[in-house]
């Protein structure tokens, strides 16, 4: 239904009996931060669009 493995189901689960409904709330993202901003990125998508 949701499209997502079986074991993605089962974590999700042991997480929530483990620790109820905030402790699947996303958590911010850590490690180093994106050496491109949002315009950065989204000309590189265009790049790559339009090809060699």
């Amino acid at each position: 239904m949701l499209g997502v493995s079986d074991e993605s189901v089962r974590r999700w689960k042991r997480v929530w009996e483990e620790g109820g409904v905030d402790a699947l709330r996303r958590r911010p993202a850590t490690g180093r931060p994106p050496k491109l901003d949002d315009v950065q990125v989204e000309q590189v998508r265009i790049a790559l669009e339009r090809g060699a």
